[in-house]
């Protein structure tokens, strides 16, 4: 492939993005070229090919599921801190406190997919 598109993304996005993709069992770039063809409506001739009746694994699909909406949860956080920021709120620093918590907790959950997956190859290799 030739071309090349930079796109920056919050930590929260890029998490979310890349839990969403675990449980397609796809790269993110892989999971965003997928969504970029079908919004411009063209083939994605790169896009790894599975088996159509293929069942993803439950426990990936529901850890997946866990840490897109803890992405979710870290979107409206961010939005909430950055308009206590801005009011001057006293609780400010407190949010930012919690911000950076859910985000390690969101790493954790992606990772732990992972851990399950790599798990259940050697399982059933």
């Amino acid at each position: 492939m030739s071309g090349q598109v930079l796109v920056r993304l919050s930590p929260a996005l890029a998490a979310a993005v890349s839990a969403a993709a675990l449980s397609a069992d796809l790269s993110a770039g892989a999971w965003l070229r997928h969504l970029a063809a079908e919004g411009v409506g063209q083939p994605d001739q790169a896009r790894p090919t599975k088996p159509v009746d293929a069942a993803p694994d439950p426990l990936v699909a529901e850890l997946g599921l866990v840490a897109r909406n803890v992405g979710r949860m870290n979107g409206a956080l961010v939005q909430l801190a950055k308009t206590m920021r801005e009011t001057l709120h006293p609780d400010h620093a407190a949010s930012e406190q919690v911000l950076a918590r859910l985000r390690a907790a969101q790493r954790e959950l992606i990772d732990l997919v992972q851990e399950v997956r790599r798990d259940r190859g050697r399982h059933e290799g």
